[in-house]
């Protein structure tokens, strides 16, 4: 007779707070299910990158901010300068001329982190001359086609890269022009549409 000797596993997970581990032995395994009543894994979401003309008023966060873990939450955002209050859910901007990226950390009642980031991205515009005042850009950020409305019936507009390397030049000869920018790759443009003297510039961001 031939004793066979068979060692039984036991594969247990175990969880603790936000961390998790387990030990495993092997040969042969035997798997059991075991009832948790750990909640979701916590996630912060500090909402969608935001493209705003500089002065405007704008709310940072996802819809929802914090969603799994174990509420109540608490808020950072950081860098908390010139937001309404850096510990709201939610808080107020003015945007400015600089890009800034916001850094948010979402820590629940069991001290669960999770972070998430948000670019407020700012819309630059300038103009030599009033004349020209009536140009309209969009969409902005444009991912296939850009319009330009100019009231313009000549001049002319150039669209260089963030290198300043000239990518497109082309005639104006009616008041609304168009732009195909679905083969440009993404990333930030500035577009100048001039007139004799007078010129109007603005930063395109393609996406």
């Amino acid at each position: 007779m031939i004793g066979i000797k068979i060692e039984k596993i036991i594969f247990l997970m175990v969880v603790i707070g936000c961390f998790s581990a387990y030990c495993v032995r092997a040969q042969q395994v035997h798997r059991y299910t075991l009832a948790s009543s750990q909640p979701p894994v916590l996630s912060a979401d500090a909402g969608n990158d935001i493209y705003s003309e500089a002065g405007n008023t704008e709310i940072l966060g996802g819809d929802p901010v914090a969603t799994g873990g174990t509420p109540p939450y608490h808020y950072r955002w950081q860098p908390g300068e010139g937001l309404s209050d850096s510990e709201a859910i939610s808080p107020g901007l003015m945007t400015g001329l600089q890009d800034i990226t916001y850094s948010l950390t979402v820590t629940d009642s069991r001290r669960c982190t999770a972070t998430d980031t948000i670019t407020v991205f700012g819309i630059i515009t300038s103009k030599t001359d009033e004349k020209i005042n009536m140009v309209s850009v969009y969409p902005n950020p444009v991912q296939t086609l850009l319009t330009i409305q100019t009231g313009l019936q000549s001049g002319g507009l150039t669209l260089c890269n963030n290198q300043g390397e000239t990518v497109l030049a082309e005639v104006l000869m009616s008041p609304v022009h168009y732009i195909d920018t679905s083969a440009l790759p993404k990333g930030i443009y500035f577009l100048k549409v001039y007139a004799g003297r007078d010129e109007y510039t603005e930063r395109i961001f393609v996406r």
